[in-house]
């Protein structure tokens, strides 16, 4: 990839921020052949993703085989969420190879993230937190992270329901209730919240009744239903704090 980028801009500032790619021209001296004077050729190229040959290795060695983590180890950058899902399916293989039970482990997921942040990611006792670099195609990541558990059998079914935060604070708790129902009575599956920290916003009230309902759920449907959450990371404080 190549851009044109103004010299007013502190380049170093502006190169940390791309976590999956390095820096392999970066001229100040080229003014003259720039598109326009005062802008300096920045030439980026993507790192090859250590995720994505450990899982090729995975495969070659080991006869691993999963659609879902394809996808994943298609996307670009996310180097920490490849990672992160690789861990999971380590966990989910010792766990089976040793006849322990999934049921009782959550793999809720908030995917958190601003345009231009680092990547990293990070447990706590309710959510795996995905801080994206980017955050485009946070559903689709969500869609296979879904797949990826259906396929290992952390979820038994592979329903998917996307709603936003605030068309649930709308509906309010006997609309999501049926959403929950609905999801069980399918097998099991994924219900990803997009934009979440509209369910805690102070002039929601109707908002915070569904998050609490939501947070019940996700201790009583342990390996029945996955909840993912997405949101940018400012925003997201608020609901983190509910």
């Amino acid at each position: 990839k190549e851009w044109y980028v103004p010299s007013s801009q502190i380049l170093p500032a502006c190169i940390q921020t791309l976590d999956h790619y390095t820096v392999i021209s970066d001229s100040s001296n080229s003014l003259t052949s720039s598109p326009a004077k005062g802008r300096i050729k920045l030439m980026l190229t993507l790192k090859p993703s250590e995720a994505k040959a450990d899982w090729e290795r995975q495969k070659e060695m080991e006869g691993a085989a999963n659609e879902a983590l394809d996808a994943i180890m298609e996307m670009t950058g996310l180097e920490k969420v490849k990672e992160q899902v690789l861990s999971i399916k380590t966990k989910v293989d010792t766990d089976l190879r040793q006849g322990t039970s999934l049921l009782n482990e959550r793999f809720n997921v908030a995917m958190l993230g601003n345009p231009g942040t680092g990547t990293r990611l990070s447990y706590n006792s309710l959510f795996l937190r995905c801080l994206t670099s980017t955050f485009t195609g946070k559903t689709t990541v969500a869609r296979h992270y879904a797949r990826f558990l259906a396929s290992v059998q952390v979820i038994p079914g592979n329903k998917f329901v996307e709603k936003t935060g605030s068309s649930l604070a709308n509906d309010g708790v006997s609309v999501v209730k049926k959403i929950v129902e609905d999801l069980i009575s399918s097998g099991g599956g994924v219900l990803f919240v997009d934009e979440a920290y509209q369910l805690a916003e102070s002039q929601s009230f109707g908002g915070k009744q569904v998050l609490d309902y939501l947070l019940a759920e996700m201790e009583n449907n342990v390996g029945k239903i996955v909840f993912i959450f997405a949101g940018y990371n400012r925003e997201m404080e608020k609901f983190f704090e509910h």
